[in-house]
């Protein structure tokens, strides 16, 4: 049974004269009792617009996309994974599974360690700078070849 999220049949929910909101939260309460499950985020916890009080919630609603994500999305305990496989997916919030070190090697870059956060959209416009291209106008991303230089 175990699965990271759940889509809701919303033509059954009004067929049977029920509110999607308590559905959510009813499910999410059943969900939420097994001891692997953290927390159960709805969809309306995900879509509200009210600030981020954690970083967990913001980046669940980040990668929330109504109408195409689930209604009802698990986050297992830290250190827990629901697929079998061997090894991780690096899709869980904790930082110990997002955080990927970002390694630049070649002419021009010194050896050193930077313990500045840097997202993967930072490579293109960062390479480019290295290799003296300019990038596009709309390249989403901050060139951090300063620091390696």
């Amino acid at each position: 049974w175990i699965e990271s999220g759940y889509y809701l049949d919303e033509s059954v929910i009004a067929q049977q004269q029920l509110d999607k909101a308590d559905v959510e939260a009813e499910l999410a309460a059943i969900l939420g009792a097994c001891s692997v499950v953290d927390r159960v985020w709805t969809s309306a916890e995900l879509m509200a617009e009210t600030p981020s009080p954690d970083l967990q919630t913001q980046r669940y609603r980040n990668n929330y996309f109504p109408g195409r994500s689930p209604d009802l999305v698990v986050q297992y305990h830290d250190y827990f994974l629901d697929d079998q496989s061997m090894g991780t997916t690096h899709g869980t919030v904790f930082d110990y599974d997002s955080h990927v070190p970002l390694i630049v090697a070649g002419p021009g870059v010194a050896a050193r360690q930077h313990d500045e956060r840097a997202a993967t959209v930072d490579l293109a416009p960062t390479l480019a700078a290295l290799l003296g291209i300019e990038p596009a106008a709309e390249l989403d991303g901050r060139d951090l070849s300063a620091q390696l230089r």
